[in-house]
């Protein structure tokens, strides 16, 4: 939000304008306020002494003016202190949040009780620190690193937003969960190699203790063989996602990580990099995948007081180190990002408080303008969906008539799924709406490529639930087309099928079951069909005890409750 309110995506130079005041609370003090190109912060306790300090934040806030009903004038105050916060983290060195007991807290120097054994500052320097003192050079580095920030393309300008959340939240979970806050720095890293990198690993990229072991075991064999063998190790997805997060890491630590602010003790050597980024991959890993907690040594401030340790010859970054290399990364991905003054940028779509929602399907499928067969199946899923609404409410069809008449024409030419969907639009908005208000000849169009439906397939078995006409196929027949549309439901470009018509497909099969006398099987539908219907025990219960009886089902009313036969109006 800060980005968008610096105008940086407008069109226009007529803007809403509204000066805004929020406050942060922070262990870092300056004697006078700091200017940036985003906001300006006024400390509130230059004399006081107080720990945590307070600082006002005055910013703008503007929206580009639109002349329409209903058009945004002010939003997102609360994304634009928050941004503030993270960018000052990452600026000034010092921990920034809007919460004043969050700050408190986590710059505590000394255990609160029994039960708090090591607060986060006994790992963390400066950052953690309960003061840190502010200079000159401090404030000249937050001008020049937000206004840099802002510049920053879109896509990057988020990406450093969200890690440095990320190493915010780090910082307040460390009170609570050390384990789970240095996974969080590390997933933050990882965010930035996946998005901003095009790298691809070779052998040579990977742990030097392992490919040891694969050419020691790969001796002897032909050159062909090896070389094939290590090209499909490198393309695995958790190596190829290693190599690559170590080398943007790698790409982006310059010289002055190693000449600043490094310990006189525990420091990294630039030539342990690798194989220290390697090591804290895998214990990130290990934490995902079987929460196996970070080594025990690392937990210990004493001993994790540096930002290296050894430990089997393996250099492991402690959490200290890993923060101060997650600040560095991030500065330096901004100071070597490309300087935009303005981007064309749908923002729009990225206020706070916007959630992209589907229409309702009476407001878009009657659309014939842009129909095409490819659009069929999406059409008929919004059809389905409204024709259980006008079944179950009482009320009218959407007049689908222009859609319809685009059926007709595309049919001949249409793929088979496509031909399926738009016969079933066909028949089932002209059979159930008064005679006068249907599409002339519609049932010719029909039987002509009536052959489309002719095998068994979930667009016929829908079509015939719907029409309350018994399916012709056997039960295997049925229950392995009904099987197959489960695996594929949540394809993309998979027809969609309300929850209602499911379960009357469900139940569809376990009538076939039943008819041809196989219960035991019958049973496992019937119980299958009662699993989908968790949040409703009435319903469990009648399916239940209906199955128990071996009877059919009634599979009109287990879609709309009752027997809806009127032609509805459009």
């Amino acid at each position: 939000m800060l980005q968008i309110a610096s105008g940086r995506f407008f069109e226009t130079t007529d803007l809403y304008e509204h000066a805004g005041t929020g406050v942060l609370y922070s262990n870092f003090s300056w004697v006078r306020e700091i200017v940036t190109s985003a906001a300006t912060l006024i400390p509130a306790d230059t004399t006081s002494g107080s720990s945590p300090t307070s600082w006002v934040v005055h910013y703008v806030n503007r929206m580009e003016k639109i002349e329409r009903a209903g058009a945004l004038v002010r939003v997102g105050d609360a994304e634009l202190i928050e941004q503030i916060q993270l960018l000052c983290i990452l600026g000034l060195g010092a921990f920034f949040h809007v919460d004043r007991d969050v700050v408190a807290h986590g710059c505590r120097p000394r255990s609160v009780g029994q039960h708090d054994h090591n607060p986060p500052a006994m790992f963390v320097t400066r950052l953690l620190q309960p003061s840190v003192p502010g200079t000159v050079v401090d404030e000249a580095h937050l001008q020049k690193f937000i206004d840099d920030a802002i510049h920053l393309p879109r896509a990057k300008y988020k990406a450093v937003v969200a890690c440095a959340r990320a190493l915010c939240d780090s910082l307040v979970v460390a009170s609570y969960n050390i384990h789970l806050a240095y996974s969080m720095l590390v997933y933050a890293l990882e965010s930035l190699s996946q998005q901003f990198d095009a790298f691809e690993p070779t052998w040579d990229h990977f742990e030097q203790g392992f490919r040891n072991q694969l050419e020691s075991a790969l001796d002897g064999a032909s050159d062909s063989v090896s070389e094939a063998v290590k090209e499909v190790l490198t393309s695995t997805q958790h190596n190829k996602l290693m190599a690559r997060f170590v080398e943007f890491v790698t790409k982006h630590v310059t010289d002055e990580y190693y000449r600043g602010e490094s310990p006189a003790t525990g420091a990294l050597r630039a030539s342990d990099l690798t194989r220290a980024l390697q090591t804290a991959y895998a214990t990130r890993s290990g934490f995902v995948h079987k929460l196996e907690p970070i080594r025990a040594q690392i937990c210990v401030p004493q001993i994790a007081s540096g930002e290296i340790f050894e430990w089997d010859q393996r250099p492991h970054f402690t959490y200290r180190g890993l923060v101060r290399l997650l600040r560095h990364v991030l500065t330096t991905f901004v100071e070597q990002g490309e300087r935009l003054e303005s981007e064309p940028y749908p923002w729009r779509g990225e206020i706070p408080g916007v959630v992209v929602l589907n229409l309702a399907p009476q407001y878009w499928i009657w659309k014939a303008d842009d129909f095409s067969s490819a659009k069929a199946p999406s059409v008929l899923s919004g059809f389905l969906t409204h024709f259980n609404e006008v079944r179950t409410n009482s009320s009218a069809f959407t007049d689908m008539r222009a859609v319809l008449a685009k059926c007709v024409e595309l049919l001949p030419g249409a793929k088979a799924r496509e031909k399926r969907a738009m016969l079933l639009l066909i028949a089932l908005f002209n059979l159930a709406v008064r005679e006068e208000d249907r599409v002339p000849r519609w049932n010719d169009h029909f039987e002509k490529h009536a052959n489309a439906l002719e095998n068994c397939c979930v667009e016929r078995l829908i079509l015939d639930l719907l029409l309350d006409q018994e399916w012709t196929w056997s039960a295997a027949d049925c229950a392995a087309c009904v099987e197959e549309y489960g695996k594929k439901r949540h394809h993309k470009d998979t027809l969609q099928i309300p929850r209602i018509q499911q379960r009357a497909l469900v139940l569809g099969v376990y009538n076939k079951m039943i008819t041809e006398g196989l219960t035991d099987t019958a049973t496992i539908w019937a119980r299958r069909a009662l699993l989908d219907e968790a949040g409703a025990p009435d319903l469990q219960s009648m399916i239940e005890s209906t199955a128990a009886k071996f009877e059919r089902f009634d599979l009109k009313a287990m879609m709309w409750g009752h027997d809806p036969e009127q032609k509805r109006d459009t």
